[in-house]
């Protein structure tokens, strides 16, 4: 089963196989040094909350399920 999404945001469109994983990369803000990326996940009630920081712009959801389109940023 493929789950296709569009970030209505920036215009992104993707597929992923439900289960498998799926990465994500940010481009900084016109190419700034930045040492710290936060990841966010909408929660069950609307409101983001923190899941990683990493040192490098990607993130990888692992084992992705329909319930993840369009929540992380």
């Amino acid at each position: 089963r493929v789950v296709d999404a569009t970030d209505s945001n920036n215009n992104l469109s993707y597929s992923v196989e439900v289960g498998n994983s799926l990465t994500m990369e940010v481009e900084p803000y016109q190419n700034w040094p930045i040492n710290e990326y936060n990841w966010y996940k909408v929660t069950d009630r609307n409101s983001p909350e923190l899941i990683a920081q990493t040192s490098e712009p990607t993130f990888t959801i692992e084992n992705a399920n329909e319930e993840d389109a369009g929540q992380y940023f």
